[in-house]
Formats: structure tokens, sequence, C-alpha cells
């Protein structure tokens, strides 16, 4: 299998490569060399010790049904003079970091240093320094680890959930090819769509009103006023799926629609109104960000409407209430668990680094409209269950099934302690991302 490695070093030399310059690796000296009690140098671990799973996976030919789609359907142009998807993709990602990169030093910055010791507000703040202080403080710090802690076992329950290795033993390729749709690219759902939400959504997350939204969800988790917590709806014996599946269209549909009577109305739903106390705050804040006067109204209704189209059966809802709520609930799949989590995240990073980087990549991203199109192309063609000629297994029945191998092999923890490595050296301090 070692001889296709240079196609699995395609994506993974670019991430690589992204950090590195990312964080001004252009121009930095390497890391010395650690020093052990007895006095003798020594070096940071290889890529084989850093990712023993990951190569023991593609020895194995673990990864070929993957690499397979990759070669076949990913890196051929789709039409005569076009640059195949990956390689497009790829580009946008070293674009994106070139715009980043020439962006001035910081105020406040020393001598010809690009960032500044004591951090400026983020809207002074060069993004490449933004990188490197979210990677410390999430991963280098260990802040965010727990979060993979979370979400990793969720992944996985998704993507089982998805091929097969579920709790109910049924594959539910439904799930992907719903997703699939949504990256069509055609009158209902656009990528840009999608990227014009985040980039509405993280400059919203940083004024006033914003903030006590993410206020005002947490008290979801901690509060009920006294009175039932909403937390105690989430429970097969007060939500039924089919309830679950009309609750969500009810508030869909009120989002969609935008106007404040529609919302209101959702506290006297009758699965609702024993929640009205908690859940007023939240109706509030939904009205503000539905204002039609501010940027959020008109992609989150194209959003939507992506979402109506392409999944009339409310397919994603189900998997997420069987997985999370069902008779056959996984504990890995916790709700409670991933609010609180979030909520660490965001007590960590108190200047709201984080939101702030994803809206303004996601701004470099959306004026690259051929990038975006490739990008789609990649998520339509790697969970596309159709089965193309020549083929025996639609893409996602080969694709997904390597995905679920990740996760459940590691492979995801590995790379941040990779990235980790990269990025602060082996002499950096503790390295919280490589204990496992």
């Amino acid at each position: 299998m070692r001889r296709d490695f240079g196609l699995w070093l395609l994506p993974l030399s670019a991430a690589t490569f992204a950090v590195a310059f990312a964080c001004g690796g252009e121009n930095a000296e390497a890391p010395r060399a650690e020093v052990s009690d007895a006095g003798v140098a020594l070096s940071c671990k290889g890529f084989d010790q850093l990712m023993p799973n990951f190569l023991k996976a593609v020895d194995q030919g673990k990864t070929e049904n993957l690499r397979k789609v990759i070669k076949d359907h990913l890196l051929v142009p789709e039409r005569e003079g076009d640059p195949p998807p990956i390689n497009d993709v790829m580009r946008a990602i070293f674009t994106t970091l070139t715009t980043l990169a020439r962006e001035p030093a910081e105020p406040g910055a020393k001598g010809d240093a690009l960032c500044a010791e004591v951090p400026p507000p983020l809207s002074s703040a060069n993004e490449m320094c933004e990188v490197r202080r979210v990677l410390d403080l999430l991963v280098h710090q260990g802040k965010g680890l727990q979060t993979l802690d979370i979400i990793d076992p969720q992944m996985t329950a998704l993507v089982n959930y998805v091929i097969g290795k579920g709790v109910d033993g049924k594959p539910h390729y439904e799930v992907a090819q719903v997703v699939s749709a949504q990256c069509s690219q055609d009158a209902d759902c656009q990528l840009t769509s999608g990227l014009d939400l985040v980039i509405a959504l993280t400059d919203y997350l940083e004024t006033p009103e914003g903030k006590k939204l993410i206020a005002d969800l947490d008290t979801i988790r901690t509060a009920g006023d006294g009175g039932p917590s909403v937390l105690d709806l989430l429970n097969p014996n007060a939500l039924a799926e089919n309830d679950a599946v009309g609750l969500s269209k009810v508030l869909l549909g009120a989002i969609q629609a935008g106007t404040p009577s529609d919302l209101d109305a959702l506290l006297n739903n009758p699965l609702l109104a024993p929640y009205k106390t908690t859940l007023k705050p939240l109706v509030d804040d939904l009205k503000v960000v539905l204002d039609p006067n501010r940027a959020l109204i008109g992609p989150t209704r194209k959003v939507l409407n992506c979402i109506n189209k392409k999944d009339p059966n409310s397919e994603v809802v189900r998997m997420i209430y069987r997985l999370a709520l069902g008779p056959n609930k996984l504990p890995a799949f916790g709700l409670t668990k991933l609010l609180v989590v979030a909520n660490e995240v965001k007590n960590a990073d108190v200047r709201g680094a984080l939101p702030h980087l994803i809206g303004t990549i996601a701004k470099a991203v959306r004026n690259d409209e051929q990038a975006i199109d490739s990008a789609a192309k990649v998520c339509r063609t790697l969970l596309s269950t159709k089965v193309p000629q020549g083929q025996a297994q639609s893409n996602a029945q080969l694709a997904l099934p390597v995905v679920a191998e990740m996760f459940t092999g590691g492979i995801v923890a590995e790379a941040i302690c990779a990235i980790d490595t990269l990025v602060f050296g082996c002499t950096g301090g503790p390295q919280p991302a490589c204990k496992k």
C-alpha cells in the first residue's frame, strides 16, 4: 500500500504546510532539541511515531477504498481544462493563507515580529497571530481537548449509524444522500449561502446582542427558573421521534418566516408551553437575529430552504433523535456534555478569538467561487449513494467506513498531537494533545 502513500501525503502535507506557514514558520528558528536529565540531546518524534495508527491503516489497506474514490473521482477534472476538485481545494487553502499572511504586523509588535506579546483587540489583530494563539490555547495548553474527547465519539456514532454499525445494525445511507444533495450547487442549495451565514453569525456574536444570545443559550443547560427544565423534554417519554420531527419543522418554519408572531406562537406549542419562562429570552433573541435590517436573515432563510428541500423526511433530525434521545440512545452522544464543554471553551477563549477567526477564514474563502464549487464537488462525490459505472458500491459505501476506521483508530487524536508538535516543537513544555 505504500506505493500510493503520495496520494495521502497531498492533503496531509497541505495541512502541515498550512499550519507551519500560518504560524510564521517560513522565517522562524526550528525548536531546539530536547535535552534529557542526563544532558543527552533528544529529538522530536518522527511522523511514524506521531501517527502510527494512520500509517498502520495505510499499510493494512484499510484506507484503500477511500483512496480509490479520491483517485478515480476527485483527482480527475470535471471538464477539460479545469483543475481536479481536490487540487483546487488545496489551492484555495494556500491562497487563503497567503492572503492572510500579507496582513501587516500587529500594533505593539516589537522589531520585525509579526505578533504582539499582548494581543490587541480582534479588530486590529493579525489573523496569522490569531491562528497561533487559538492553537496555543485550545491544543498546546489543552483547554479545548475535552471538546475533542466529546466530539470524537459523537462523530464516530454518526458515521457508524450511516454505515450500519450503530445499535440497530441497519445502514442509513439516506443521511449521506441528504448531505450530498445539500452540496448540489443548484437553485435551492449553494455553499456560498452557508458561508454567508457563518460570516453573518460570527460577526453577530461579537456584538452585545450576540453575547446575550450565547448567555441565554447557556441558561437552557443550567436553569429552569423554578419550573421544569427544557432538558427534561429531551427524553423519549416526553418526546417521541415523530414529535421531534414535527417540532423541528415548526421551529424551522417559524425561523424561516421570521415574523415576531410566528416566533411567539412557538411558546404556545403544546410541547414547549411548559418551558415558556425559560424559552422566552431565546425567542426574544431570535427576533433580533431575524430582524430584516440585519445581515443574518437572508442567508438563514436560504440555508433553511436548502434543508427543507433536500431533507423532506427529516432524516438528519431522525438520526440525531435516535442517537441522543431514543430507546437505544448512546451515552457518548450526550447533548448536556457537549453544552458543558462548549461553555468551558467559551470561558477559556475570553477574547472570542475562535469564532472571529472562523468568520475571517469564511470571508476569505467566500471570495473564491471556483474553490467553493470544487469543495461542493468533493462533498457530493464522497457522500453520493449512486453506484458509478464500473464500481460495485457507491462512493459513500466505499469512503465512509474508512472515515469510521479513522475515528475509532484514534487517527484524529494523532493528527492533533502532530499539529502541536509541528507548531510548538517538542521542547515547548507539556503536550496535553500527545498524552494518549
